[in-house]
């Protein structure tokens, strides 16, 4: 054995990929790699085999195995080199998937095929499960009940489904990726400026915290293809890849109503203020109208103490008959009658005056003196002082120095 076979054969079985030398359609050759993969005891039993010999009836695509490999490796000796995928079966039965490489080399004064393999099978499995996993996601997100949109970590939209092209009339095409659909979706460029700050807190919160799954919810105005606008409510969830899920839901009655609700609000609020002035001016009135109805009471009370009951009093001293006394009790007992509702509501104002006080008060209110008092209530100067400082004590100024006529004259309320 020559150097440069002594080198071939060293590269040759110290591989870590399984290598073998295929001459005439046949294995000739094995490295021990090419033995472990197969799950083969011995080189006898691979050697001097065809390649379809280890491999299932028909390729994945559907050829059969015995007529494609021959033309694979006639590919390989017209241009050097082959690359391809292959299903073979391991000696144990299982299934074996591998990306092949075949070279035509110059081997002991022949062209033979160096081919190496990969094993790809579990590469595939998985790549295969994610796309059972994939396809299953996607069953689901096209029937649910909301749109939906997946955009990818570059921010490649990959995927809407029937429901957001029902809401918003675009398709992915017309939305291939975040810059477009932001300048599609939010053509005025300051509100598209507000929208794209709070994405750009969104993204913030995500990058910080690798646990985030769910973002917060935005209410958004979405400009839609027919250029009709809605209130979208958009909420993202971020994908294991780094993509996000984002779903899509339509509030523009419940905006609405919303909105119908605080215009409400704010007619309540200026009806509940005019009702407030009409309350204030209806208050004013009704304290207007009482403030008369107390002024009159103490004036028909005034005057029947003034006019009416002093000459009562004088006609009962009087020599009177039986009869004639009688009627005069009669008619001083109506009158206090009459009087006595304003007479109680007078003298609980005015702590419990009596009806004396009451003609002396108003006899002050006139201007008239102790003297002219007693001369006209037929009493002394000194029953009248007596009685001037029991009103002072009734009205709460006894130890003031306050003069009682003007006390009286400030407010005819205050008596």
């Amino acid at each position: 054995m020559n150097e440069a076979e002594e080198r071939f054969r060293l590269l040759f079985e110290g591989s870590n990929d399984p290598v073998l030398l295929i001459d005439e359609y046949r294995f000739v050759d094995c490295n021990d790699r090419a033995l472990e993969i197969m799950r083969c005891v011995s080189k006898e039993r691979l050697i001097g085999l065809h390649p379809f010999s280890i491999s299932p009836g028909l390729q994945p695509d559907g050829r059969f195995s015995s007529e494609k490999d021959r033309e694979l490796i006639d590919v390989a000796l017209a241009g050097g080199t082959n690359h391809f995928l292959w299903e073979h079966r391991t000696f144990g039965g299982d299934k074996l998937l591998t990306e092949v490489s075949l070279v035509a080399i110059p081997y002991k004064g022949r062209k033979v095929i160096h081919t190496t393999w990969k094993d790809i099978t579990r590469e595939k499995q998985l790549e295969e499960s994610l796309q059972a996993q994939t396809e299953r996601f996607l069953a689901i997100v096209d029937n649910a009940p909301f749109a939906a949109a997946l955009v990818d970590a570059n921010g490649k939209w990959t995927y809407v489904n029937a429901r957001f092209r029902e809401l918003s009339g675009y398709d992915l095409y017309d939305i291939p990726d975040e810059d477009t659909w932001f300048l599609t979706a939010y053509p005025d460029p300051d509100y598209r400026a507000t929208i794209l700050e709070e994405r750009g807190r969104e993204v913030e919160r995500f990058r910080s915290d690798p646990s985030l799954r769910e973002g917060r919810e935005f209410t958004f105005t979405v400009t839609c293809k027919d250029k009709s606008r809605k209130a979208i409510r958009i909420i993202p969830v971020r994908l294991p890849s780094g993509g996000y899920l984002k779903t899509f839901i339509n509030v523009t009655e419940k905006e609405g109503m919303k909105e119908g609700l605080m215009r409400a609000q704010a007619r309540l609020v200026m009806k509940s203020a005019q009702l407030r002035g009409v309350n204030a001016a209806l208050k004013a009135l009704l304290k207007s109208r009482h403030d008369d109805r107390l002024e009159m009471e103490l004036s028909l009370t005034d005057n029947i103490n003034k006019l009416v009951l002093p000459f009562i009093g004088e006609l009962k001293k009087s020599h009177l008959d039986d009869h004639c006394a009688a009627c005069i009790e009669m008619i001083e007992q109506n009158i206090r009658n009459v009087v006595s509702p304003f007479l109680h509501d007078l003298t609980t104002r005015h702590a419990d005056l009596t009806v004396r006080e009451m003609q002396i008060i108003d006899l002050l209110k006139n201007g008239k003196t102790t003297k002219e008092i007693a001369r006209t209530l037929r009493t002394s100067p000194s029953a009248v002082n007596f009685h001037r400082n029991n009103i002072r004590k009734k009205l709460g100024i006894a130890n003031q120095k306050v003069n009682l006529q003007t006390f009286l004259s400030r407010d005819p309320r205050s008596e």
